[in-house]
């Protein structure tokens, strides 16, 4: 009979050759660089199918150099948490991209090489502490054309983009030519002179932001033909276009071109360029083009949103009113590219975009109004004292308007006589394929007070989003020109978890010491305000003798505001001893019950697994 294996009466063994099976994983995960796992609640480390398909489609490699200083952060530790974060998705990027990405971690010394070329580079130093050195932590990505791209410095701050600043960094830097993108305005987006205050004004953000993704170029306001090298063009306000240019954007359109057109039935950003309201360029609605389109922006008339109007002060600065023609849009979850994954828009007396049955494309709204509006007329906001009386002429319609619409279709010519008067060009008559225009019917969506807070980082201009409005536009552009693989990269997880429990204990005792700190306000004011009666009943030269009832009056209120501080010391002191308590039972958690239970755990399957092999007899 052959011997019987013995089998160990204790899980030491198992709890052995687990171990050694976790080191095996992890020298394997070093060497083949293929065994990793994101157990994270968001996915942080793991990449998105955007990412994925952006590497693919990379024309050649890339070459990406993390810069960050070790020595000057070593007692920073929340952004040397983020190095590492930023490290190991880094390290993802690498893993997925087929050996199309490399990475080199540099250290930049003072003094060195490194440092030299850091900042040959355009790298951002940022020093957090005088006398302290500078530190740099940014991203180099270089393309085998050698264009390089950068983000200058990554802030915890910006955690959110994170991975789609990476993703358009390496594909910007890994393929052969941008996408060409024209913007033709009205509007100084480009950056001007405000006649009002006497100095230059800035690029606007949305545009700046796309001169980043795209090779994006502004037309001069003479141009009567769109280039046939653009992929998409850009409209923004086009007041006073004439039949020339108003032709050129439909020729563009009918030769399969993407158009995203921004128009509006008062251009409150007129007001920086020191234009006056009766100048007749508040309003823009290229009605030839959109009526052969089969849609309208219904003019002279503004949408009013009672659900969604923003708060804004009076002009005495006493109070605030919702001022119907600003609102926040809140969109609903969607599907839809543009605006999948974005939450918060901005608008400031926007039109309402309309379809008709005739029209040639499919009209699919994509950011709407709520049903508690109307329309109110465009010349009521123009020369605007008191928000509140607009609600003097505002009567809610039961209806959700429209402010931005994505048409797909094939239009025919709005110039069915030919060019306009000297104009020459090969004239078409009808698209031959399906094109794609975005509508939005606002065109102050676009400028920066709308979305965005610009800060000056050392050097660099930071844009800080409180909207989505920005967001929307590279969305928009991206999908007109067809890459819609960066869109879904818009918002990511945080790596830095907060900790709920504990937060809902501070609020909690938040809140109990609030109200006991209104309860001692109260007392105190109704006290002085009996002492103040007392005082008026004496009158006379009495009055600075304090009687019997004032004095009682006095050691009461002394006695009772002891006693409430002590009550407000017992909140604090219950919320410290409750979040102890909480770290205690976690400890316990941590470093008893967890590999308690996994050892008995283990044991188990070893009494399971040594019954199973026992010879029945």
């Amino acid at each position: 009979m052959a011997p019987r294996m013995r089998l160990p009466r204790t899980p030491a063994l198992l709890l052995a050759v687990f171990a050694v099976a976790l080191i095996a994983l992890g020298l394997l995960q070093r060497v083949g660089g293929g065994w990793r796992t994101d157990l994270t609640q968001d996915g942080l480390y793991t990449l998105s199918d955007g990412t994925l398909n952006t590497l693919q489609q990379l024309d050649s490699a890339v070459h990406l150099e993390l810069f960050f200083t070790e020595e000057a952060t070593r007692d920073i530790p929340t952004i040397r948490n983020y190095k590492r974060r930023v490290n190991d998705l880094l390290d993802e990027y690498v893993l997925q991209s087929n050996g199309a990405l490399t990475l080199e971690v540099i250290d930049p010394t003072p003094f060195s090489q490194a440092e030299d070329r850091a900042a040959s580079l355009g790298l951002t130093p940022a020093a957090f502490a005088p006398g302290l050195p500078a530190v740099y932590f940014g991203l180099a990505a270089t393309g085998a054309r050698g264009d390089t791209k950068l983000i200058p410095f990554f802030q915890p701050i910006d955690e959110a983009t994170l991975e789609q600043d990476i993703s358009t960094a390496v594909l910007l830097a890994g393929r052969e030519r941008a996408p060409k993108v024209a913007i033709w305005s009205t509007l100084e987006v480009g950056g001007g002179f405000n006649a009002i205050a006497g100095r230059p004004t800035a690029p606007w953000a949305s545009v700046q932001q796309l001169r980043e993704l795209a090779d994006a170029q502004l037309l001069p306001p003479d141009t009567t033909a769109i280039p046939d090298d653009v992929n998409a063009l850009v409209v923004i306000h086009p007041n006073g276009f004439n039949e020339a240019h108003l032709y050129a954007i439909d020729q563009f359109v009918l030769r399969g071109g993407r158009l995203a057109l921004f128009i509006d039935p008062i251009a409150e950003s007129l007001s920086s360029q020191g234009a006056p309201a009766e100048s007749g360029t508040t309003a823009s609605n290229p009605a030839t083009l959109l009526d052969t389109w089969g849609i309208e922006m219904v003019a002279g008339k503004v949408v009013a949103d009672a659900d969604n109007a923003i708060a804004v002060p009076t002009r005495t600065g006493n109070q605030v009113v919702r001022h119907l023609g600003l609102y926040h849009v809140n969109p609903p979850p969607s599907d839809k590219p543009i605006v999948s994954g974005l939450e918060l828009f901005n608008f400031a007396s926007a039109g309402a975009l309309q379809t008709r049955d005739d029209s040639p494309f499919t009209f699919t709204p994509l950011l709407s109004s709520s049903r508690n509006s109307g329309l109110i007329d465009a010349a009521d906001l123009l020369f605007l004292f008191d928000p509140a009386s607009l609600y003097d002429r505002f009567t809610a319609t039961d209806e959700a308007y429209t402010f931005a619409a994505l048409l797909r279709g094939r239009p025919a010519t709005a110039f069915p006589d030919g060019p306009p008067a000297g104009v020459t060009a090969d004239h078409l008559e009808r698209a031959t394929d399906d094109t794609a225009i975005v509508v939005v019917s606002d065109t102050d969506f676009l400028a920066d007070q709308m979305w965005v807070q610009l800060q000056d980082f050392f050097g660099q201009r930071i844009a800080q989003p409180f909207a989505d409005n920005g967001a929307f536009f590279l969305n928009a552009v991206e999908t007109l020109i067809g890459n819609t693989d960066l869109i879904a990269l818009r918002s990511r997880g945080q790596h830095q978890r907060p900790f709920h429990v504990v937060l809902q204990l501070e609020r909690e005792a938040d809140q109990r010491f609030r109200s006991t700190e209104r309860e001692l306000t109260a007392r105190l004011t109704e006290t002085e305000t009996r002492l103040a009666e007392i005082q008026r009943a004496k009158g006379g030269v009495d009055a600075l003798v304090l009687n019997q009832e004032q004095s009682d009056t006095i050691a009461a209120f002394e006695a009772e505001k002891v006693e409430i501080r002590t009550q407000l010391r017992d909140v604090q002191r219950q919320l410290r001893e409750d979040i102890d308590a909480l770290e205690q039972r976690m400890k316990f958690i941590n470093i008893v019950a967890a590999p308690l239970g996994l050892t008995l755990l283990l044991w188990f399957f070893a009494r399971v697994y040594r019954s199973a092999a026992r010879p029945p007899f």
